[in-house]
């Protein structure tokens, strides 16, 4: 009994959790592509 409880929360944790990271991912790669952009127009100046 007990377990059947366990298992659906911790999966629902880890989907929370996975969702988590896949926005902070996507947030970091944003930073580092507008970095990118900004050195690829100062270099073409």
């Amino acid at each position: 009994m007990l377990r059947s409880c366990f298992l659906p929360c911790t999966l629902k944790i880890q989907s929370h959790w996975l969702k988590m990271g896949k926005r902070q991912m996507q947030r970091q790669l944003r930073k580092s592509n507008r970095r990118l952009a900004m050195e690829y127009n100062s270099l073409e100046k």
